[in-house]
């Protein structure tokens, strides 16, 4: 990114914060602040695979101030414009400020919007996918029933046949030994 140009980088005593943190000092989600980063609005700072930023350079921007003036300010420079015309250039730069600072914060704002909607997004197709997934497993789930109806009737059958043969061969069983120890006779039988 552009640590090697930013000043607040080099000073060892400032703040940092991980991006949550950041995100949550100025007030926008982490996907805005990330946006941010990837447009160098922020320089960054990593350590041992986090990205940090300088608090000092966040408040800056928070408070609508350019971080290398909020810088140099920061130790006793001050830029002044000189000469006639110096209270139109004043009122000038202080309405762009104001406009700026108006569009900023809507421009913020927006992008926060935007990243609330982006997460429900995410979330939301997971849940339309749940769905669907829900919807498959109750077709699946009459498709088991209807299979488990058809293999309990198919079963009913069979026992009811083997109980049929069952019986038939008791019975010829029972003739068997009656003719066969002489209870009955084959004239009786017919």
């Amino acid at each position: 990114m552009c640590e090697d140009f930013n000043p607040f980088l080099h000073d060892m005593t400032l703040e940092l914060l991980d991006r949550k943190d950041a995100a949550d000092f100025l007030e926008l989600s982490t996907r805005t602040l990330d946006r941010y980063i990837a447009r160098k609005t922020f320089s960054i700072k990593r350590k041992a695979g986090k990205v940090f930023l300088v608090k000092e350079e966040l408040d800056a921007w928070k408070n609508q101030k350019d971080p290398a003036v909020a810088h140099v300010v920061s130790e006793g420079q001050e830029i002044q414009i000189s000469g006639e015309n110096s209270s139109k250039y004043q009122i000038l730069y202080q309405e762009a400020k104001e406009e700026l600072a108006k569009k900023d914060a809507l421009l913020r704002q927006m992008h926060y919007q935007l990243g609330v909607l982006e997460t429900e997004a995410k979330q939301s197709v997971p849940l339309l996918e749940a769905q669907q997934n829900h919807r498959e497993l109750e077709e699946e789930i009459e498709k088991l029933e209807g299979e488990r109806a058809r293999l309990v009737a198919s079963l009913t059958a069979t026992h009811r046949g083997r109980m049929i043969f069952f019986f038939f061969a008791f019975c010829f069983f029972l003739l068997s030994v009656s003719l066969l120890f002489g209870i009955l006779t084959p004239g009786q039988i017919l």
